[in-house]
């Protein structure tokens, strides 16, 4: 069963988010964590999760579910979204900042 969320592929334990492993976000938290000198439990209550969570994320252990993806690259300050090629997208992109 795969779960669909614009530019989120989620399916089973395989998740892309456009087109980049999800496992490489974990590895990108915890460099962000460590260039900004947070703790992991400033990042959990950042994100709303529990400490542990934050630790198997940047260990490989579990992904971040759907949910939690865009206040993860909201933090990171990355934009994985697709490009805006229409119009429309281009005004929603606008929009949504």
């Amino acid at each position: 069963m795969a779960f669909l969320l614009p530019g989120i592929l989620y399916k089973r334990k395989v998740c892309k988010f456009n087109g980049l492993s999800i496992g490489s976000l974990g590895a990108r938290l915890r460099g962000y964590r460590e260039r900004t000198g947070l703790r992991q439990i400033d990042i959990a209550r950042t994100l709303a999760v529990d400490e542990a969570t934050i630790v198997n994320w940047e260990h490989g252990k579990t992904e971040p579910e759907p949910r939690h993806i865009l206040r993860l690259t909201l933090l990171l300050g990355e934009d994985f979204r697709p490009e805006a090629r229409t119009i429309w997208e281009q005004l929603r992109r606008y929009r949504e900042g």
